[in-house]
């Protein structure tokens, strides 16, 4: 994957048909980090992970500050939003808690996709298509288990543990 961003920066269009763990890939892991907070919104580490993302790019004192002043919170969606220091973060952290507490994981997804800048931070055209094969997996998997937020992100998790032997990053190359 290196040598693929290296040869992207200097202009060299590149892809590789497979690109390893699809649940290590930067951009699906900061989708589960969205999926944590979503299922345990108690969850101090899966804020802490939430607000490390480029979703809403807080600078290590923000995350600080934020976490010092409250040590135990019933729910952190709440305390996220009044402590994102852009208009803009504010309303997304809005739209997220509204639609989570709905227990509308997909669309909290689709949201998150459409309105944060995550597709800024990873823009190349195989984060894309591995953020869209893991929201496929996460659907599938809610079909199965109810579109549980807990058991889908229980069995994402477990799904992590098989390594290499679990789901595969797999990029089509697109049409040029």
């Amino acid at each position: 994957p290196d040598l693929l961003q290296r040869l992207e920066l200097k202009g060299i269009p590149v892809i590789s048909d497979r690109q390893g763990e699809l649940l290590q890939r930067p951009v699906v892991k900061v989708l589960m980090a969205v999926l944590h907070l979503v299922a345990y919104p108690k969850s101090k580490f899966a804020a802490v992970s939430f607000v490390r993302s480029p979703i809403l790019g807080l600078t290590d004192g923000q995350i600080h500050d934020i976490f010092t002043n409250h040590k135990i919170v019933e729910d952190w969606w709440s305390i996220l939003h009044d402590n994102t220091p852009s208009k803009r973060a504010q309303n997304l952290v809005q739209h997220l808690s509204s639609l989570a507490k709905k227990g509308a994981i997909h669309q909290v997804l689709d949201a998150v996709l459409d309105h944060s800048d995550l597709l800024i931070t990873y823009p190349d055209d195989t984060s894309r298509q591995n953020a869209e094969l893991w929201c496929g997996l996460v659907y599938n998997i809610g079909t199965e288990y109810g579109h549980e937020p807990t058991e889908i992100y229980s069995h994402l998790k477990s799904l992590q543990g098989l390594a290499n032997k679990g789901p595969q990053a797999i990029t089509i190359p697109s049409g040029g």
